[in-house]
């Protein structure tokens, strides 16, 4: 006999016969349908989900909220919570969240494991290890310099490839291996090299820089026009070759 005093062939479906009484009795416990005992729910009321035959507004962890059945439907593992069964939104303990996916390595270069989720390196490192700013590459347009990325090479350094590589002794400045631009206090730049002393034909400068003498002197000193020496064609006269 159904709930509301009338008889039917059927207990409806949110209620269950009791077959002592020949009732229809209620389901409880938010169950919109039930077997067995009236709080074992195989259904459930809106706002509720069903998990082991119970019926609540919360699903436990490793699970989601299915609106549409009203269940809750387990993660995919290693999903710790997730929306839908596939779509992470955290992981398992010896997980890393990336993209709504739970990695046991990051496998995106760009990223490293921070706290259990892949993190993105700074926006100038390309890829990164311990810490986000310490750099291994970097992006288009950077240089590597102490596992920093830079726009611009430091004075010491010159441009190799992707990196900052130091200028070798005696240069202080340079453009490449071999191609110095300036150099330690005790040399003088000729040309692209660091020497102890100019060459015959030029003279040093205060600024550490070997020039050329004048065309008409061989040999000078201080100045461009201060001849010491003259070309074989030449007489030398008060420091002038004429």
């Amino acid at each position: 006999m159904p709930a509301n005093s009338t008889c039917a062939a059927v207990c409806p479906s949110n209620t269950l016969l009791n077959p002592s009484t020949l009732k229809c009795d209620l389901c409880i416990n938010n169950c919109a349908s039930c077997s067995n005992v009236t709080s074992q729910c195989t259904s459930c009321n809106n706002g509720t989900y069903l998990y082991n035959s119970t019926c609540s507004t919360d699903c436990p962890s490793k699970y989601y909220k299915s609106t549409e059945s009203l269940v809750c439907v387990g993660c995919v593992s290693p999903c710790l919570t997730c929306t839908p069964a596939s779509y992470c939104l955290t992981c398992a303990t010896g997980y890393n969240f990336y993209n709504n996916t739970c990695l046991s390595v990051c496998t995106d270069i760009t990223t490293i494991p921070i706290n259990g989720t892949c993190t993105s390196c700074s926006s100038t490192c390309y890829s990164c290890s311990g810490t986000i700013t310490n750099c291994i590459s970097c992006r288009s347009g950077f240089y590597l310099f102490n596992s920093t990325c830079v726009s611009t090479c430091p004075s010491s350094t010159y441009v190799d490839s992707t990196f900052c590589t130091n200028c070798s002794a005696p240069c202080v400045s340079c453009l490449s291996a071999t191609a110095c631009t300036s150099c330690n206090s005790s040399q003088y730049l000729y040309e692209t090299s660091c020497v102890s002393s100019c060459p015959s034909g030029t003279y040093s400068t205060a600024t550490g820089l070997c020039k050329n003498c004048s065309t008409t002197c061989l040999t000078c000193n201080s100045m461009a026009t201060n001849c010491t020496s003259c070309p074989s064609n030449l007489y030398q006269v008060n420091n002038t070759c004429v």
